[in-house]
């Protein structure tokens, strides 16, 4: 039977005497006080969860960052660089279009990857664009029917408009980039947005599909197929990207101005290059 009390590793327990706890009858305050700490003393010291999404939580508003973010993602984001760069390598990819906020970070570890392991070869071009911009109510209405319908985007002045001052529409392949693909419809929405503004020859790929759900078309490239970490670039729900997704139609994202976000993520950004480049 599961013992929701167990913990592989014992906690800490304080030192203090029997004779240091004061009478609850005489001293009740005192009691509580000493009783109090005690409890807080022991929780704060007890082993963290092993599961990585919930480590994100707990160490992403801690003192050592980069302790927690080393521990967490290193081996995510070589594994992420490597296959990455091999897939655009070897199929010639020359641009790699990744969605906002989730995979923006992404963009840093190809870029540093791509240095390291094909420093003669011409990078991809990295562009970000704003999923929340390709979003048109009519295909939003037609998923959330529960049937997959390929929605005419075409018709949308202000998208084609957006696309075209972006320069996105080339006659070269493309590899759209997203963290994670449930129900498939952020990937869908933009994948259409470009088709139907006259790009072609379109690939996608997401870190994981694990909670994909039945009659999705799978993405062409997934990292890693039994992962369910959705932030890998980032520290879970504590990302607070240099980019703010908005209800407004747009598909480039505004500039987030909040000293805190910009200074985490310039923090997280030089961890990952320094995991790529050997560093920690």
């Amino acid at each position: 039977m599961f013992n929701f009390f167990h913990r592989k590793k014992k906690p800490r327990v304080p030192d203090i005497c029997l004779s240091d706890i004061p009478n609850p009858a005489t001293d009740p305050e005192g009691f509580g006080r000493v009783v109090g700490g005690l409890l807080a003393d022991v929780l704060n010291n007890a082993p963290r969860s092993t599961d990585p999404e919930t480590e994100n939580d707990d160490c992403a508003g801690c003192a050592n960052l980069e302790r927690c973010f080393v521990r967490n993602r290193k081996e995510i984001i070589l594994k992420t660089g490597e296959v990455v760069c091999d897939f655009v390598y070897s199929r010639g990819i020359p641009r790699i279009i990744f969605l906002d906020r989730a995979a923006r970070n992404g963009a840093v570890v190809v870029d540093e990857t791509w240095k390291q392991r094909y420093p003669d070869q011409t990078p991809p071009q990295l562009v970000h664009v704003n999923p929340r911009g390709f979003d048109l109510p009519e295909l939003r209405m037609v998923y959330e029917s529960g049937r997959k319908y390929h929605a005419t985007h075409g018709g949308s002045v202000r998208l084609a408009r957006e696309i075209q001052e972006q320069g996105l529409i080339t006659n070269d392949p493309v590899l759209i980039f997203d963290t994670c693909m449930h129900n498939g419809v952020t990937m869908d929405e933009v994948v259409y947005g470009l088709v139907d503004n006259g790009q072609s020859d379109i690939l996608t790929g997401v870190f994981n599909a694990y909670n994909i759900r039945r009659g999705i078309d799978p993405p062409d490239l997934v990292i890693d197929k039994k992962s369910n970490i959705c932030h890998p670039f980032g520290m879970n729900k504590y990302d607070r990207y240099d980019v703010q997704l908005t209800t407004d139609q747009t598909i480039i994202s505004k500039p987030n101005t909040d000293p805190k976000a910009l200074a985490y993520n310039a923090t997280i950004q030089k961890l990952i290059r320094e995991i790529i480049r050997g560093e920690i």
